[in-house]
């Protein structure tokens, strides 16, 4: 044992103790081990080829973390991990530009619970890595910003491991200015989602230098793409890294171990090949806080994430949990995303949500939240019994209460009637106190279901027993939270497979195709795959946009996934979780038909934000409740105000007053309807009457290439509108200038006196040109000469 260190000052600290082990043969200081409850290792020296080479050492505490993490704090870091109990743990630090090593081994004092947590101060991050020991297995930091290679030298042998990083330490490092906040709170009723994975997003996208396709850097490049589709929204798949599978098993104990493991069909071949499939999606268990490298770094990501805000548009992740990690953790690593990257929500899937405990948190309340489900109800219980003291007067609480309001048993109850009766002073009526926020606000919790989904592919494909349920998830949304609305996502078919493939081609798996959904709901059109039928192909392109139609127009949120606003494939695979290639990339080629598409869509969602009765929460009511002649919305079949619901349906047509939509200032009468026509014929859809001086124009056609045509056309009888077999129409309602034109040159015929009058007043000045122009203007005399004819005479 050497003595007590000296620091640079000459001082020496009496709590430190040092060990060192000398390297004769490379001259190395190492080993360095720190003991005692508080160490301060000012400066370490290493000495090589008889240079000497200082670097300062941090400060050691305890921190009594009571929660994992890595933070920072004042001019240094906590670290905090959690360990089982009864085990030896440590931390280890290497300095990079040499690879030497401080060991430091937890002991109670720095244990809370299983939490074990040290403070370093100062600490800088640029020069440092760590790592933890729990009993003789060197284990990663989940909470680590990064893991890299660093060679060390270890019993005089030297040797590349594998350590974590937490540089940079501080968020405001990131970006240029200051740290980068989520935008402001939004009403995702009258948000567009785009959902999009970083590297299938660009990687084919030949445009882009090849170093940025495919990484976060390539996602921003495609911003001004987004913005003109009209997105406001990107919800982005796993961006954290994923852990590696465990190795599975080739030993088994019973047969039925084996089955599980490796399963075979009917006839003893196997359903399942045995070759490694990469995490191409990126869901499981894995180091929440390190993104992926293959995405580029976190100074690039927190660019991607600037830009995208200055663009207006939020930043949703997708994150994934299992079952054992805690809500609480859970929360953390919601909160290191949003401090340190300035993420506006995320996206909750995987089986160990606690979507109850995420929900009710007070610093995520203007965090956007997607999940499946949430549990509102016992959301709103937790939520009342937990206020009660916001509703408590201050001034009362440590007040007697009053004699009259005291509660009594009911044996002092029975002695009251004993006594001499008095008479009751009247206690008046406990106030309520003012409500100080709203109890429950579940304005940014939004709701993910496929039922939407599987209703619209249904009706589109023309199923019975569909339109009726559609409707009512096509026409509601609830009013207390949100709900995303969604025909494709990342798992099952595209939008351009959905209208080309009856049965999902996922050989390229290696499963033998029978991995992934089975029940798609898809119709191929007539013909499997691709072809060159071009019958084909116009229905297809025609079902794209009544699918697109129907999403965009629908209340919630309406989410596209990658690609399906330009005929993206992946060749029937519906389950493309491997698939790292052109399969699951998005293909840029340009077409005249991919073009038509893209625009049809950025004009589609246009309309939705133009016609804001499609983003309203407030239910319909189907009756004329503010007294302006019409009904806030009516359904219509072959006879108006006459809809055919029954199952075996396939058209009706929607009549939106738009003088109802919520923020509506409109004076002039406002109506769009949406003539829906899936049956495979030819039909007639009723219109509802319009007010005076207004006609129905049909300004989209789904039937038509371009879908919106340069010129509104009016059908040929007002009463009807004709729809193509399995097309959409939407018509409105706008001024009828030449029947206005007709009624007025009317109410001017008629204001002028009888042809009679004027010949009598004529023969009453003898005829004289003169005398006439005293009692008619020049312009009723030249009206006058035109009415010798029948047809105008009044």
């Amino acid at each position: 044992m050497l003595p007590l260190w000296t620091s640079a000052s000459g001082a020496q600290d009496s709590q430190v103790s040092l060990e060192f082990f000398m390297r004769s043969t490379c001259g190395f200081r190492r080993g360095m081990r720190a003991q005692g409850s508080r160490a301060s290792l000012h400066i370490c020296v290493k000495q090589k080829k008889e240079a000497l080479i200082l670097f300062k050492v941090p400060d050691i505490y305890p921190a009594h973390a009571s929660s994992p993490f890595v933070r920072p704090h004042s001019s240094g870091v906590i670290f905090s991990a959690v360990f089982p109990k009864n085990m030896k743990c440590g931390l280890q630090l290497i300095h990079i530009p040499d690879g030497e090593t401080i060991d430091f081994e937890f002991t109670d004092e720095y244990r809370v619970g299983r939490v074990c947590s040290v403070m370093l101060n100062p600490f800088d991050a640029g020069e440092w890595l760590y790592r933890y020991r729990s009993g003789d297995l060197w284990i990663p930091d989940p909470h680590a910003y990064a893991i890299c290679k660093i060679k060390i030298l270890e019993d005089g042998v030297q040797k590349e491991i594998t350590a974590c990083s937490c540089d940079p330490l501080r968020a405001a490092d990131l970006f240029d200015g200051a740290p980068e906040k989520p935008l402001p709170p939004a009403d995702w009723s009258k948000q567009v989602v785009y959902g999009m994975h970083v590297r299938g997003f660009t990687a084919a996208f030949t445009q882009l230098d090849e170093s940025i396709r495919g990484t976060f850097a390539g996602a921003a490049a495609r911003i001004p793409y987004l913005k003109d589709l009209g997105i406001t929204a990107v919800e982005i798949m796993p961006v954290y890294t994923p852990l590696p599978d465990r190795d599975k098993k080739t030993h088994f104990r019973t047969m039925q171990e084996a089955l599980g493991a490796y399963p075979v069909g009917p006839n003893g071949d196997p359903m399942r090949d045995l070759k490694h499939r990469p995490n191409y999606w990126g869901f499981g268990v894995g180091l929440y806080c390190m993104l992926r490298s293959e995405y580029g770094t976190q100074k690039e990501f927190a660019r991607m994430v600037h830009a995208f805000h200055e663009a207006g548009i939020r930043v949703i992740l997708l994150m994934y949990f299992e079952k054992g990690i805690p809500a609480q953790e859970q929360i953390e690593i919601l909160h290191f995303y949003i401090d340190r990257y300035g993420i506006d929500g995320f996206r909750l899937k995987g089986s160990g949500i606690a979507a109850g405990s995420l929900s009710t948190e007070p610093s995520l309340a203007d965090t956007a939240l997607f999940c499946h489900d949430f549990p509102f109800e016992e959301m709103k219980k937790e939520t009342e019994a937990t206020s009660h003291i916001y509703y408590t007067d201050l001034e009362k609480v440590l007040a007697k209460p009053e004699e009259d309001e005291r509660v009594t048993s009911p044996e002092i109850a029975e002695d009251r009637d004993l006594l001499p009766q008095r008479t009751p002073v009247p206690v008046p009526e406990r106030r309520r106190l003012p409500q100080m926020y709203p109890l429950h606000d579940f304005s940014g919790l939004i709701t993910c279901s496929d039922d939407f989904q599987n209703l619209l592919r249904r009706f589109v494909k023309s199923d019975d027993y569909a339109m009726k349920d559609f409707l009512k998830l096509f026409l509601t949304a609830p009013d207390e939270h949100g709900i995303l609305r969604y025909v494709t996502n990342y798992n099952g078919f595209t939008l351009e497979d959905l209208v080309s493939y009856n049965e999902r081609h996922n050989e390229a798996n290696g499963e033998f195709g029978l991995d992934g959904r089975e029940d798609n709901y898809s119709w191929n059109c007539g013909t499997e795959g691709e072809t060159e039928d071009e019958e084909v192909l116009s229905l297809r392109r025609k079902q794209v946009r009544n699918f697109l139609t129907l999403l965009l127009l629908s209340r919630g949120t309406p989410m596209l996934w990658q690609g399906d606003e330009r005929s993206n494939s992946q060749k029937g695979n519906n389950n493309a979780y491997c698939q790292d290639n052109e399969i699951s990339w998005v293909d840029w080629s340009d077409s005249p038909q991919k073009k038509a598409l893209t625009n049809f869509t950025a004009r589609l969602v246009d309309f939705r934000k133009d016609h804001p009765v499609f983003t309203g929460t407030r239910p319909f009511h189907y009756m004329d409740y503010l007294g302006i002649g019409s009904p806030d919305i009516s359904l219509h079949g072959a006879e108006a105000w006459k809809p055919d619901l029954g199952p075996f349906s396939h058209s009706i047509g929607i009549a939106f007053c738009e003088n109802y939509a919520e923020g509506a200032a409109r004076r002039l009468p406002a109506f769009t309807y949406l003539a829906i026509n899936m049956y495979w014929k030819d039909l007639s859809l009723a219109l509802p009457k319009l007010p005076p001086h207004y006609m129905w124009k049909v300004c989209m056609d789904t039937a038509s290439e371009e879908g919106f045509p340069e010129k509104m056309t009016a059908p040929q009888d007002q009463h009807f509108v004709e729809i193509s077999p399995r097309s959409i129409q939407i018509l409105r309602a706008v001024p009828d200038t030449e029947s206005i034109r007709r009624e007025k040159a009317q109410e001017r015929m008629e204001k002028l006196p009888s042809a009679g009058a004027v010949r009598r007043d004529l023969r009453r000045k003898k005829g004289s040109q003169n005398g006439a122009s005293t009692l008619y203007p020049s312009r009723v005399l030249r009206l006058m000469k035109t009415m010798t004819r029948p047809s105008i005479r009044p």
